[in-house]
């Protein structure tokens, strides 16, 4: 297992997770009661950039995959964008400014994500068989449904963003002949995604200090596009209790919500925040060091002093000990 593991991706088999559990990853009082296989609660995993949420994600994957639950998606561990999001005309930037639109968008997609994901359910082809019929006249929607490639929740957004005007607000404006489908569905699922920042991040790269109109549009998309996948969770957990769904998003994509979702409090209840202090980074630094191959380290023997703070220690057998402290050269 290799330490200081900047992006949780590289991690895709359960024994990498597991060795990466043991070793890496601080189980603090939040991690542990997220990871808690009796926890199977829809939520939404809400941690700054950098805190881990993938590996946790993937870890609960793992954790609670059993006979009781069907997992999707199928062939990975979590959900995540495979294509980079299209170039939006101006009239759907500003629709998806709004998360409500984003709401529908998400409960579609995650409804069509479990349809697709039980095909080989009788249940699950006769509701796809209603859906079909009802978007005869929607060719994106008849593409979604037939194409064996277009399966994941990401693979479902990427698709409806990607559609033409008149098919992106039929779409929209039939949503509810999915979730309707989608709530008569009965098989027990577990539905992980992750990253919907990064497919996001796409349109507000170049623009985070630009002052126009048009990239403060963008921002708030990148905000509400996460906001929207945190009510979609919620409004399908309300409509169907069998599916549950478990994802991430930015800490400041709910500190948005915070400001701006009228629904705020009742969005708190599927949401579960990573924490970490001074000392659990510190203790996340050791860990790290301690996973390293002594051979790697400059100075071993300073893990076998006595009565020395195992983070003091563990940092110069890393570093050694004359490179514990470093002068500023210019102030001293």
């Amino acid at each position: 297992m290799a330490a200081w593991i900047e992006d949780a991706q590289i991690l895709a088999a359960q024994k990498e997770l597991a060795s990466a559990k043991d070793s890496i990853l601080l189980i603090t009082r939040d991690v542990e009661a997220y990871l808690d296989p009796a926890n199977t609660h829809s939520s939404a995993l809400v941690a700054p950039k950098g805190f881990g949420k993938t590996l946790i994600l993937k870890l609960k994957r793992v954790l609670i995959q059993n006979d009781n639950f069907r997992t999707l998606p199928k062939g990975v561990i979590v959900d995540r964008p495979k294509d980079r999001p299209p170039i939006l005309s101006k009239d759907i930037i500003a629709v998806l400014e709004d998360s409500g639109a984003w709401e529908t968008i998400w409960q579609i997609s995650m409804a069509l994500a479990v349809l697709k994901g039980y095909r080989d359910d009788q249940e699950a082809r006769d509701h796809l068989s209603v859906i079909a019929e009802h978007f005869t006249d929607v060719p994106v929607v008849n593409n979604i449904l037939k194409n064996p490639y277009i399966e994941s929740p990401f693979e479902i957004v990427h698709s409806i963003i990607s559609a033409s005007r008149s098919s992106f607000f039929s779409i929209l404006n039939s949503a509810s002949i999915v979730t309707a489908a989608f709530a008569r569905f009965t098989r027990p699922t577990a539905l992980f995604i992750d990253n919907i920042d990064e497919y996001l991040e796409h349109y507000i790269s170049n623009r985070m200090y630009e002052r126009s109109v048009f990239s403060r549009q963008y921002i708030e998309l990148w905000h509400n596009g996460q906001v929207g996948a945190l009510l979609a969770l919620r409004r399908l957990n309300g409509i169907n209790p069998h599916v549950k769904v478990f994802l991430s998003i930015r800490k400041e994509a709910f500190q948005y919500a915070a400001k701006n979702e009228v629904s705020f409090a009742n969005l708190r209840a599927f949401t579960h925040e990573l924490r970490y202090n001074r000392d659990d980074i510190r203790n996340i630094i050791k860990n790290n060091i301690l996973a390293e191959p002594k051979s790697n380290l400059c100075d071993p023997r300073q893990l076998e002093r006595r009565n020395v703070d195992p983070v003091t220690a563990a940092v110069e057998a890393f570093l050694g000990q004359g490179a514990f402290y470093v002068s500023n050269v210019g102030t001293g």
